[in-house]
């Protein structure tokens, strides 16, 4: 295995050439034309003392040392923090090509789920170092939905007392709702109800993370809410 830490570290004066030494005589597979060719495709000097790289620099050198490893099993900590956009991107498909043509196994964490949302299958949310949701990304995405409804009568939210639903909100007669279960199922049971207005609409990781936190009391915007009426008292 080698795993990228959040705070990375280096040898004190090392460069780029002697870091690739030090993981060839770790790693039986490291990958020195790899570790060299990706070197010249990000422009890093691997005569340079790596002290003297800026922080996404940095964390560049720790991503094509551990992937010139091929190991078995690749640990990523905000693996992307410090990337602009096509350096985010090209990492990605290294990461990808590794899984696909070498059957690694990629674990990535990240505070930012859309930077996850293109590139991992499954997904595992952590909360005070306990797992609190694991699934298949697909099948999260799928299984956790938005719903804009609207009746002609008044109504409140024990009309969906039969959908289980993560939050309910209503404004007028329209309400938003977070459904989690089977779109399908869910579908006809709401148009049972004979809604002038229906709309189901998909959830970002983000969001689905956000609804999550909120079943567990994790809920920051009830605190700005309480926090602004205070002020206006």
């Amino acid at each position: 295995m080698v795993y990228v830490p959040d705070e990375l570290y280096f040898i004190p004066g090392a460069t780029i050439n002697k870091m690739s030494d030090l993981y060839r005589s770790i790693y039986p597979a490291f990958d020195i034309d790899r570790c060299h060719y990706l070197a010249e495709t990000l422009k890093l000097d691997e005569w340079k003392n790596i002290s003297t790289f800026s922080k996404g620099m940095k964390r560049q050198v720790s991503t094509i040392l551990a992937l010139s490893a091929k190991t078995d099993y690749l640990f990523f900590d905000e693996t992307f923090d410090g990337f602009d956009p096509v350096i985010r991107n090209f990492v990605k498909g290294l990461i990808c090509q590794d899984v696909l043509e070498r059957n690694a196994t990629a674990i990535i964490t990240s505070h930012s789920l859309r930077e996850l949302e293109d590139v991992c299958d499954k997904l595992a949310l952590l909360h005070k170092g306990g797992l609190i949701l694991q699934s298949d990304i697909e099948n999260l995405k799928t299984s956790h939905f938005k719903v804009q409804i609207a009746f002609p009568y008044d109504y409140d939210e024990t009309l969906f007392s039969d959908i289980e639903h993560i939050r309910f909100k209503k404004s007028g007669s329209v309400s938003s709702m977070i459904i989690k279960g089977n779109i399908d199922e869910t579908e006809v049971l709401l148009k049972a109800k004979n809604p002038v207005i229906c709309d189901i609409l998909p959830l970002t990781l983000e969001e689905v993370f956000s609804y999550e936190m909120e079943t567990l009391e994790y809920n920051f915007d009830a605190v700005l809410s309480e926090m602004e009426v205070e002020n206006n008292e």
